[in-house]
């Protein structure tokens, strides 16, 4: 089995953590009062498969990881995530105050349901 995890650059990787967290309905594995969590924290699902790894600019060594002035972050990149319980997950985007780019509809071509937020 192939399972991907994404990492992406954050300027608050507490205040990053918190929202994935509540928006998946999912945990971190690192315990809350870690120093680490300040630079990394990782998203993993109730069987342990990490989703999201989150670090704090300039802390991964991959370039584009690290300047966030130096390139567009976000351009051409798009994260999905496929829910057991959107609805539920559609709440906790409401619960956050989620910028929402597109309501609840049925995605083109994929027989799902789908809505987008910005992070």
């Amino acid at each position: 089995m192939v399972r991907a995890a994404v990492n992406i650059a954050v300027d608050d990787v507490r205040l990053s953590s918190r929202w994935y967290q509540t928006l998946l309905g999912c945990s971190s594995p690192m315990r809350s009062d870690s120093d680490h969590r300040e630079l990394f924290d990782l998203i993993q699902d109730a069987d342990g498969n990490a989703l999201v790894i989150l670090s704090r600019w300039g802390h991964n060594p991959l370039p584009s990881l690290q300047n966030k002035s130096s390139d567009r972050p976000g351009h051409g990149s798009a994260l999905f995530f496929a829910l057991s319980d959107f609805e539920e997950s559609w709440a906790r985007a409401q619960r956050l105050e989620a910028e929402v780019l597109a309501s609840p509809h049925p995605s083109r071509g994929f027989e799902v349901l789908e809505f987008t937020v910005v992070d």
